[in-house]
């Protein structure tokens, strides 16, 4: 007779095979836990990176606009034309999102990194609830500050003046093409500002707090053209913009909660500008 079956040893360790290590794919990195993290990048490519988030979401839009400008030069009220505009815009908007795509793939980032992600849509887009009603929360008493001032410093009416002229140009649009402004606004500031500006600011060595008030404080001097107090009351949406998408790792959020917010201000402006002037004029 042979030799009986040898049993296995249960406490003998199980030998598990290798797999062989792959690079996530483009869909999957948009599948991943969210996390606003930059840490498999060295503090130098970060610096790399940001340097180049500046200069290329900064001021390649302005090359665009000085060549719309020289080229097809201004309308009769000093302004360009709409649809240019809105092209414009949407130039802005791909431009960044093109840039964000670049260091994804060059750098084999998570997408999460941004706030880019397809998990729990539904929740991100309930996101988008609290944080617009944190930007009036905030815009409200920012408005009484501006009237505040003007009153005890009445030089300021010259720059209140500049915001209900940007205010009336942006109103002048329908309805139908002030929504196609307003989107690629939404997603070229919101990616560009919060979803690039804020990671790398924070893996260059910032902290959360400093990296969204740097951030938000290039937000708000880059609408200069709308006067200081305009930038007053444009640093405060901004930092709350900030916040929100910091705690909820979303960059959709932020994106619907500011295209929301534009697109409520230019409704409220477009009834109630008319209305102060009647009512400044029977004054």
């Amino acid at each position: 007779m042979g030799d009986p079956p040898v049993e296995p040893d249960s406490q003998s360790p199980r030998v598990i095979p290798a797999r062989p290590i792959t690079q996530p794919g483009f869909i999957h990195r948009l599948t991943q836990h969210p996390r606003l993290d930059l840490t498999t990048l060295s503090r130098r490519d970060a610096a790399l990176d940001l340097a180049l988030v500046l200069m290329v979401g900064l001021v390649a839009p302005w090359g665009y606009q000085l060549a719309v400008v020289l080229l097809i030069g201004l309308d009769s009220a000093g302004e360009p034309p709409a649809a240019l505009l809105v092209i414009g815009k949407y130039f802005d908007a791909l431009l960044v999102i093109a840039l964000a795509g670049y260091f994804i793939y060059r750098q084999r980032l998570a997408a999460a990194a941004f706030g880019l992600q397809l998990n729990r849509l539904n929740h991100q887009v309930l996101w988008s609830a609290p944080t617009l009603a944190a930007m009036y929360a905030v815009m409200l008493p920012t408005v009484l500050a501006i009237a505040a001032l003007v009153q005890l410093f009445p030089a300021l009416e010259e720059d209140l003046e500049n915001r209900r002229e940007m205010m009336e140009f942006i109103t002048k649009p329908a309805l139908a093409e002030l929504i196609l402004l307003l989107i690629p606004v939404a997603i070229h500031e919101e990616l560009l500002f919060r979803g690039l500006l804020i990671p790398y600011l924070r893996r260059a060595g910032c902290g959360w707090g400093l990296a969204i008030f740097i951030s938000t404080a290039i937000f708000a001097v880059l609408h200069v053209t709308q006067g200081w107090l305009g930038v007053i009351q444009i640093f405060g949406v901004g930092a709350v913009l900030g916040v929100f998408f910091v705690l909820s790792r979303s960059l959709l959020a932020v994106i619907i909660a500011h295209f929301l917010f534009d697109l409520l201000q230019t409704q409220l402006a477009r009834f109630l500008l008319p209305w102060l002037e009647d009512l400044a004029e029977n004054a």
